[in-house]
């Protein structure tokens, strides 16, 4: 999967339904290039083409295909993933600084009683 197909999966974030004019927008890039963008997705079974008919006129749509939903699904199961270890990471470091900490503040507290 391209980058571009990713972000273009991901708008679908919040809605069930994204026009063609969106996506562009999202993209950055010209409505004909994102067609053919989206055209390789529909032949793929990633998208699949339909209408919006929601604002004056209907205009080019395209919703997520089965196929696609399990991608998305993937690829978050696959950040929790990531963060967890990241979670997990991170608590053996504190531990790790907490204990340097409690031993340099032992030190110093040893230090001072001998020094009296």
């Amino acid at each position: 999967m391209t980058p571009n197909e990713y972000h273009i999966l991901l708008l679908f974030d919040d809605t069930d339904t994204v026009t063609l004019r969106q996506v562009a927008k999202h993209l950055e890039n010209s409505v004909e290039y994102t067609k053919y963008l989206c055209a390789g997705m529909v032949n793929r079974d990633l998208l699949t083409e339909c209408v919006d008919d929601s604002g004056k006129r209907p205009r080019r749509a395209y919703r997520l295909t089965p196929k696609s939903q399990a991608i998305l699904a993937d690829m978050w199961r696959g950040v929790v993933k990531n963060l967890r270890g990241r979670v997990a990471r991170a608590r053996r470091i504190t531990a790790i600084v907490e204990e340097r900490a409690d031993r340099i503040e032992e030190m110093a507290t040893a230090a001072n009683v001998s020094d009296e």
